[in-house]
């Protein structure tokens, strides 16, 4: 049936073409042609692939005008046809591309993804006081390249809170460390200054400003804050949690003596000059108490510390990103703590407002710096009592 019609329509077409309809046929015939298809293509075959493949010209029943309509009609169609298979060949050579660039970034970074993201989070932990990096991912960028973004939070109170993110990004072996904060501004008041006296000898030239302590007596109660204490000569962990212990605070980080502080005298170290560790960011293989075991927690240190060391095609550029200086003496650190042993010349402690004023009696507390500031939120505080790995 389906060659009879064919068969039909040809005919039909044939006949208008060499001038045997009548008026009233050829209208009709017109009329068809512009509304069906079926019609039109094979007037094209007729005109344009039959006779030329027999190297004859086409009729020429049809007026100029009537074939420039078809001949128009069939260049549009296959200019839209052809316009489909570009716009397909593109968005299929992305995919591909895309497909590519996956396979080359989990070929070049799989090995060493868990690597780069452990020195990210101890590069975080070591610079910056109170803060540690929360959740977040990794995502695959164009062709050997990665992209890292993680919450950044600090501790207050009982809370930590976001102030901001960590972001990394990574093309080839070439890391490139940043924070974004939140709302562009990050307030950076925790500041330590080194003892210069020798352990255990109290520190003469120690200059003690109140300012920090006046602040914590004008905040009112039923709030909790940040606070930044030196101490006027270097302490162990047992000797620091012999004291801290009295009180109802937690210990944020830890300002290390690595051999490096000491040449910045009266200084005061902060964010981008001091170094120290997040109680919470260093592995001590299970739960380890809150205020004791500090042996176990400074060969912790140093194990994490000579695991960076290893790893100083990530670590080295992160840290230059992020310190003042060029050079981070990583190695150099590294060997002083395995030599001195891990002392401490300040704390970040938060808690209660009021019971950080309590320090205030501790003669070996020196230069309180207040950090953030917030609401009570002390009695949400989690189970205390231990501390976890993570």
């Amino acid at each position: 049936m389906a060659n009879s019609h064919e068969k039909n329509i040809e005919q039909q077409l044939l006949a208008y073409l060499r001038g045997e309809l009548t008026e009233e046929e050829k209208a009709q015939l017109r009329k068809t042609l512009e509304e069906t298809d079926e019609y039109a293509d094979k007037l094209e075959q007729l005109l344009f692939h039959d006779w030329l493949e027999k190297d004859e010209d086409p009729p020429v029943a049809l007026t100029e005008e009537k074939q420039t309509l078809i001949l128009q009609k069939s260049k549009w169609r296959n200019r839209f046809v052809q316009s489909i298979f570009t716009v397909g060949g593109m968005v299929t050579l992305g995919i591909l591309l895309f497909i590519v660039s996956q396979v080359c970034n989990y070929l070049w970074f799989w090995p060493t993804v868990k690597d780069i993201t452990r020195v990210t989070e101890d590069v975080v932990h070591f610079t910056s006081p109170a803060m540690r990096m929360g959740s977040g991912g990794t995502n695959g960028g164009l062709f050997f390249s990665m992209d890292m973004k993680y919450t950044a939070e600090e501790r207050l109170g009982g809370d930590s809170k976001q102030v901001g993110f960590v972001e990394n990004h990574v093309l080839f072996n070439h890391p490139q460390l940043k924070f974004s904060w939140n709302n562009g501004v990050h307030k950076n008041s925790l500041y330590f200054r080194y003892p210069t006296a020798e352990p255990n000898q109290p520190s003469e030239n120690t200059v003690v400003p109140d300012t920090g302590w006046r602040v914590l007596d004008k905040l009112p109660e039923g709030t909790v804050a940040q606070l930044a204490v030196s101490f006027t000569r270097l302490l162990t962990h047992d000797e620091y949690f012999a004291i801290i212990r009295k009180y109802d605070l937690d210990t944020a980080w830890f300002a290390v003596d690595t051999g490096q502080e000491a040449a910045a005298k009266d200084n005061p170290l902060g964010k981008g000059s001091v170094w120290g560790y997040n109680p919470w960011g260093v592995d001590y293989g299970g739960g380890i108490e809150v205020n004791g075991e500090g042996e176990r927690r400074a060969q912790a240190l140093i194990a994490e510390m000579e695991y960076l060391s290893t790893q100083k095609k990530w670590a080295e550029p992160m840290l230059k990103d992020v310190l003042h200086y060029s050079d981070p003496k990583l190695q150099q650190r590294t060997d002083y703590l395995k030599q001195h042993g891990v002392r401490l010349y300040g704390v970040v402690v938060t808690g209660p407002t009021k019971e950080l004023l309590k320090l205030k009696q501790e003669p070996v507390f020196a230069e309180p710096y207040v950090g953030e500031v917030d609401w009570w939120n002390w009695d949400q505080h989690g189970a205390r009592g231990r501390e976890y790995s993570w």
